[in-house]
């Protein structure tokens, strides 16, 4: 079969996982910081490069939610848990039509939830909802989804990450040849996270991995910056204000930037969702493994 690139250039929340970083964790978080507990916010990848309200001028697609992380923050310990739940997760999805009226509910993909409702507070609740169903009915206390055209100026407005191949990624980018290091900027990193290479099955699931390898040193970066450059905060959140949906807001962000910045790499954990990817002919499924479903239900607590 011949090799072909991912044109899609599905794209990763690295941004929001930056917020987070940075402190965009809410009214809530603030109220659970007295209390001493857990803050769970979720975050999507939108593979789109309009605004977040727009459509796209040809398909009329809303965009789906081609990455989905749960990040989980103990206030108290000052430790985070980062979990990507693969995209291709089998869930039953609830369907909308562009008037937002109902077409009932099928077992689909998780990406598509986002896709099927109005593409702003809906399909953020929604996709929520099929995240919450999944871990069991663990609570989650934020949403925040972000498009494609956020990731160059975030990646940038951190200087650049720096990344060492750990394979050989040619195929996506000549520049990524394995062993050496690179600055990442612009469309570099932008390729370095989104292209897979879809003649090879699984690559969506594989591809998570270069994506914590990338998210690891832009946390690194990203701390650094922003200890040097408070109001960087103020300003990325004003950047991606078109780019991004979210309901938590820039006040919130500002009170917290502190603790969470305090919070020490070593207690920071980054999983993924274990399961079965099964082809229907059609697209591959993703049913996760119940037993780790549990073991991260607890993580979640």
């Amino acid at each position: 079969m011949e090799k072909k690139q991912d044109k899609k250039k599905i794209y990763i929340a690295i941004g929001l996982v930056v917020l987070l970083i940075i402190g965009i964790v809410g009214g809530t978080y603030i109220a659970k910081v007295k209390e001493n507990s857990k803050v769970n916010i979720l975050c999507m990848g939108i593979d789109k490069y309009v605004t977040m309200t727009e459509r796209h001028p040809h398909t009329n697609s809303i965009g789906q939610a081609d990455v989905v992380f749960l990040i989980s923050m103990d206030t108290y310990k000052k430790t985070m848990d980062i979990i990507a739940v693969p995209r291709d997760t089998m869930v039953n999805v609830e369907k909308y039509n562009s008037a937002m009226e109902s077409l009932g509910e099928e077992e689909l993909q998780l990406c598509l939830q986002y896709a099927y409702a109005d593409g702003t507070i809906n399909s953020c609740e929604l996709t929520q909802k099929r995240v919450n169903e999944i871990f069991e009915g663990i609570e989650i206390d934020a949403y925040a989804a972000i498009n494609f055209s956020a990731i160059k100026k975030i990646n940038d407005a951190v200087g650049g990450v720096e990344v060492t191949m750990q394979e050989d990624y040619t195929v996506l980018n000549p520049l990524f040849v394995k062993g050496e290091t690179l600055l990442l900027k612009g469309q570099n990193a932008l390729e370095f996270i989104q292209k897979r290479d879809t003649s090879v099955a699984h690559t969506a699931y594989t591809r998570i991995d270069r994506q914590k390898q990338y998210l690891t040193e832009f946390m690194k970066q990203a701390k650094k910056t922003i200890k040097e450059k408070p109001e960087l905060v103020s300003e990325l959140y004003t950047i991606l204000k078109d780019d991004m949906v979210t309901n938590l807001g820039l006040e919130d962000v500002l009170s917290i930037v502190t603790t969470v910045i305090d919070c020490p790499f070593e207690k920071i954990e980054f999983h993924k969702v274990e399961g079965e990817i099964i082809n229907d002919g059609r697209y591959e499924c993703f049913y996760p493994d119940e037993n780790h479903i549990k073991e991260l239900k607890e993580i979640l607590k």
